[in-house]
């Protein structure tokens, strides 16, 4: 398994938890994930202001195709979207970040000592014990993840 997607209750916000290895997901293990999105999309009427993602990844990210069945397709590009990653130290991955960002203005990278920025964009800061517990629970499915280890060594 190279990815985890957890759906999390943060008052009347509906965030949305990814957690990658260093690997990319999966075909299936993406499509599952944009089902459930576009299932949670559907229980808050298409309110997208209602839903948020926060990604964290050790350098795992979905490619082009999939990202456009998400974001273009299901989310419209109308959902805050943090990525929090160690990988942004690699120039090619800071460059697809970048290049994300220009194409979603909402779509924002950190590194993991900016994790309290990145719940700042997503306005969930008061969160931050909630989703520090989901991520801890959500590694237990996966290989150890390096950007989360230095979250929790921060925390």
């Amino acid at each position: 398994m190279n990815t985890v997607m957890s759906l999390m209750e943060c008052g009347q916000i509906r965030l949305v938890v990814w957690l990658h290895t260093k690997q990319d997901p999966s075909p299936a293990e993406w499509a599952q994930g944009v089902t459930e999105i576009a299932r949670v999309k559907d229980s808050v009427q298409g309110d997208l202001s209602r839903l948020r993602a926060l990604v964290v990844t050790d350098g795992g990210a979905p490619n082009a195709t999939m990202r456009g069945e998400l974001f273009t397709d299901v989310l419209k590009d109308k959902v805050k979207v943090a990525g929090v990653s160690i990988a942004l130290s690699n120039p090619l991955k800071r460059g697809i970040t970048t290049a994300i960002s220009w194409l979603n203005p909402l779509f924002r990278a950190y590194t993991p000592e900016k994790f309290d920025l990145a719940l700042g964009h997503l306005n969930l800061g008061e969160h931050r014990h909630a989703i520090f517990a989901e991520l801890k629970h959500m590694q237990l499915k996966l290989e150890p993840n390096e950007t989360l280890r230095l979250l929790f060594s921060r925390s």
